[in-house]
């Protein structure tokens, strides 16, 4: 059996890998606000189009992320301040993402229909005709 990663995980492996070889206590607010434009740049790290620019969205939840483990440092006396608590997505960048961010409508009563019909089981066919 495969086990996979919570999601919250997987959006910290992000960040560890530009922030994770500096000591939590030498961490600087330079340093995750040059995470944050190298994320929204190139980081992308796996698949087909590694060193393409990771979504507005996809860094934000990053950063909330490192927020939150660091907010849990201060409470534990690890570092003294949240070194990230204020750094947040330039608004340029937010809207350059939803100038190019293509939309998909949603789908018609054909395309949901067939849908349905290609991953029902034969035996709740009756529960899913009544939709």
């Amino acid at each position: 059996m495969i086990l996979k990663k919570p999601p919250s995980t997987t959006i910290l492996d992000r960040v560890r890998g530009g922030l994770g070889k500096i000591r939590l206590q030498d961490l600087t607010e330079e340093h995750v606000e040059e995470w944050r434009d190298w994320a929204l740049a190139h980081g992308r790290v796996r698949g087909k189009r590694a060193g393409t620019p990771l979504s507005v969205t996809s860094v934000d939840m990053s950063l909330a992320r490192l927020k939150e483990a660091l907010g849990r440092a201060v409470t534990r006396r690890l570092v003294y301040i949240n070194v990230a608590e204020n750094v947040t997505i330039p608004r340029r960048a937010r809207k350059e993402e939803r100038k190019t961010k293509e939309e998909v409508p949603p789908w018609n009563v054909e395309e949901v229909q067939k849908f349905i019909h290609s991953i029902i089981d034969p035996k709740l066919k009756g529960f899913y005709s009544r939709m």
